[in-house]
């Protein structure tokens, strides 16, 4: 039955405009052919500094990180990436939000049943 629940839930969230936004915005940097090349180029760089890092402190990955702080402003500087993750930031907030409603009673008798064990401990 929960899980029932859980798939009505979900559902219904990919209903709501602020998840549609998001799917929007997520679709237009992927349809974007330049924005989508940058992505890729600091990924690539992300990955060779990794391999890098497993020499430890004597690999030497400053240039790499130069190239990845300019990738990440090259990519921060086109409008869809801005519109993308706003659309994600938006969100994850509600989701956030959501989460704190389903879950804020849970946690209430989660806590409450804990001081009563506490307190039938040093009871004794």
């Amino acid at each position: 039955m929960i899980y029932e629940l859980v798939a009505d839930f979900v559902s219904s969230l990919k209903d709501e405009d602020i998840y549609k936004t998001y799917i929007e915005a997520r679709q237009r940097v992927v349809s974007h052919e330049t924005l989508s090349r940058e992505i890729r180029t600091l990924e690539r760089y992300r990955d060779e500094k990794e391999a890098l890092s497993q020499y430890g402190e004597y690999a030497n990955t400053k240039e790499l990180d130069e190239k990845i702080s300019k990738q990440r402003l090259l990519i921060d500087s086109y409008e869809e990436m801005r519109e993308y993750r706003k659309a994600l930031l938006d969100l994850n907030n509600y989701l956030d939000e959501l989460n704190s409603i389903i879950f804020a009673n849970i946690s209430d008798e989660l806590v409450l049943g804990r001081m009563g064990k506490i307190y039938a401990r040093h009871r004794r």
